[in-house]
C-alpha cells in the first residue's frame, strides 16, 4: 500500500494512502492530512487521488496561496506520482512511498541515514527522506492533460542525455541532462506542442531565444543552447535546484522595509538593463520565477518567452500565467510591455512588505476583477505592525496603476526614487550595506556586491551548499 513520509519539523512520520478515498492536506483541521497553526500552509492546500484507470496516485494543488512543490518545481497541473517523489507544502516535507517495499519503516530509516550523510549542513535541519540516487527510479508517465512528448531517461535530445523529469505543466515539461563527461547537471526545458519543420513557430522560437541567449547577467538564469526534437521546441539552461523567491517569502516575510527595497531594486535594474540594451520584457514575472541559487543570488527565469507561447502554443497562456501578478493590461489581451513586468513587480513589493498578495482569491476571474477594478491596499491595514515611510507607500502605489501611463516612466525613474526611499526608510539607521557605511543601494555599486547581501537578509549566511544538493553524483549516474 502507497503511504507518505511526512517530516514536520522534528516530527517524523508515516501515513498510509487509500486508494478508495480522497487524501487532503493543508491548515484546516477538515482535511485527512492536517498541520494545525502552521501559517506556510494554506487552509485546503492539495490533494492527492487514485486513478483507477491508469492505476497511480495524482497530486494536485488546491489554488494554495504560495504553492504545491514536487521535485523541486511548483505544480500547475495533475501530476502523476512515482516512489521517492518529493513533495513540499509551506515548511512541510513529504516523500512519497509507492508501498513496493514490504518493510516501510526499514526502508524509512535507511532513507533517513541517507539523507543525512549525503546532504550539506544548509539542508541537513529540514530535508530528510531524500534519496541521492534518483536517477535510476523507474518514472511513471504523468497524467495527459495536454499533448506533451515524454522523454525517458538515457533519451538524447540534440546534444544532452535526459537523466529524470523535475518540473511538469499543461505546456511543457524540465529534465534534468548532461553532456560529455557527466560533469555539470543542466536542465532543459521542451514543449508539448509539435510543430512540422517548416512551421513559422520554430523560426520564431529561434529569433526569440537566439536574443534571450544573448543576455549576459549574473541576475538572469543563464541560457546557453536551443533546438527541436521531433517537432519539439526546447532550450537548455543552468541548473538551480535551491529554490525561489516564493519560498523565501514563505520564510521570511514581511522583510524589513530596506531590505524589501533592496531586493526589489536588484529585479528591477536587472529588467532595466535587458529592456534598455535589447527591447526584451519579461511578461510574466512572479517570485516563482524569481530563483535564489546556493548562495543566496537572485537569478531570474523565464523572461521574454511569453509572446511566442501566446502566438504559438496557446492564445489563452495570458490566462495561465499566475492570476495574483498579472497586470490589468494583459488580463485585458494586450501583449505585456515593461510596464506590465513594472505591475508584477510591485505586487511582489507589496508582498515583501507584508507577507501577503494585495489581491487574493481562488477564482482566476475574481482576482482578475480586483487587478482591473480594486485600488491597491494599504499596506498597513494587512499587518499594523509594519513599519514603511511614506515614500515607499508612494512608489509603491506608482508602480500598481491601472494605467500604465500612470506608473513610472521608465524604469531609471523607479531606481531613482527608490534610492531617494531607502535613505528615509524607519529602519534606515540600522541598515548595513555589504558592511559599509549606510548608503542607498547606487546603480553603481549594486551590481558587483549587492547579491552577497543576501544571506543575511534570509538567514543563511552559515548555510551555503554545494549548489547540488540532492543531484546524483557521477557515480550513481
Amino acid at each position: 500500500m502507497a503511504y507518505l513520509v511526512v517530516r514536520d519539523k522534528e516530527l517524523t512520520y508515516n501515513v498510509k494512502l487509500d486508494e478508495s478515498k480522497e487524501f487532503t492536506m493543508g491548515r484546516s483541521p477538515a482535511n485527512e492530512l492536517h498541520f494545525d497553526g502552521n501559517i506556510t500552509v494554506s487552509n485546503k492546500h492539495c490533494i492527492i487521488v487514485y486513478n483507477e484507470e491508469k492505476s497511480i496516485f495524482v497530486l494536485r494543488d488546491l489554488k494554495s496561496l504560495n504553492g504545491t512543490i514536487l521535485n523541486l518545481n511548483r505544480i500547475s497541473a495533475d501530476i502523476a506520482l512515482a516512489d521517492n517523489d518529493k513533495i513540499k507544502i509551506g515548511d512541510i516535507r513529504i516523500l512519497f512511498k509507492d508501498g513496493s517495499t514490504s518493510n516501510p519503516s526499514t526502508k524509512t530509516r535507511k532513507v533517513l541515514r541517507l539523507a543525512k550523510s549525503r546532504l550539506p549542513s544548509e539542508l541537513d535541519a529540514t530535508a530528510t527522506c531524500v534519496i541521492p540516487n534518483l536517477t535510476n527510479i523507474k518514472r511513471k508517465p504523468t497524467v495527459k492533460v495536454f499533448d506533451r512528448i515524454l522523454l525517458r531517461q538515457g533519451d538524447i535530445v540534440g546534444s544532452y542525455r535526459i537523466m529524470r523529469k523535475i518540473g511538469d505543466s499543461r505546456y511543457g515539461s524540465v529534465y534534468m541532462c548532461t553532456i560529455g563527461d557527466k560533469s555539470k547537471f543542466m536542465a532543459l526545458k521542451i514543449y508539448n506542442q509539435a510543430f512540422d519543420i517548416h512551421h513559422s513557430g520554430i523560426d520564431e522560437f529561434y529569433n526569440i531565444l537566439g536574443k534571450i541567449i544573448q543576455i549576459k547577467s549574473p541576475y538572469f538564469l543563464n541560457i546557453f543552447d536551443t533546438g527541436v526534437h521531433k517537432g519539439h521546441c526546447y532550450y537548455v539552461m543552468d541548473y538551480v535546484p535551491e529554490g525561489d523567491l516564493n519560498d523565501i517569502i514563505a520564510k521570511s516575510a514581511p522583510f524589513r522595509e530596506s531590505d524589501a527595497v533592496c531586493i526589489v531594486y536588484t529585479i528591477a535594474d536587472a529588467l532595466r538593463e535587458v529592456y534598455d540594451s535589447m527591447k526584451i520584457v519579461h511578461g510574466e514575472l512572479s517570485p516563482d520565477n524569481i530563483l535564489v541559487d546556493a548562495d543566496s543570488n537572485i537569478l531570474i527565469r523565464g523572461c521574454g518567452i511569453s509572446h511566442w507561447m501566446k502566438n504559438y502554443i496557446s492564445e489563452s497562456y495570458t490566462k495561465g500565467i499566475m492570476p495574483w501578478y498579472v497586470s490589468p493590461e494583459q488580463i485585458e489581451g494586450q501583449d505585456p510591455d515593461w510596464y506590465s513586468d513594472l505591475y508584477s513587480l510591485g505586487i511582489i513589493f507589496f508582498q515583501l512588505l507584508t507577507g501577503h498578495i494585495p489581491f487574493p482569491g481562488d477564482n482566476k476571474e475574481v482576482v482578475y476583477n480586483l487587478h482591473l477594478n480594486k485600488e491597491l491596499p494599504n499596506p498597513r491595514s494587512l499587518n499594523p505592525n509594519i513599519a514603511i515611510t511614506d515614500d515607499t507607500l508612494s512608489i509603491l502605489s506608482r508602480m500598481t496603476k491601472k494605467s500604465p501611463r500612470r506608473r513610472f516612466s521608465c524604469w531609471n525613474e523607479l531606481l531613482q526614487a527608490m534610492e531617494a526611499a531607502v535613505e528615509k526608510a524607519s529602519d534606515a539607521e540600522e541598515f548595513n550595506f555589504i558592511n559599509e557605511p549606510v548608503t542607498p543601494p547606487r546603480r553603481e555599486n549594486i551590481d558587483k556586491s549587492h547579491a552577497k547581501t543576501f544571506g543575511s537578509f534570509f538567514g543563511t549566511d552559515e548555510q551555503k551548499g554545494d549548489g547540488h544538493e540532492g543531484t546524483p553524483s557521477k557515480e550513481e549516474i
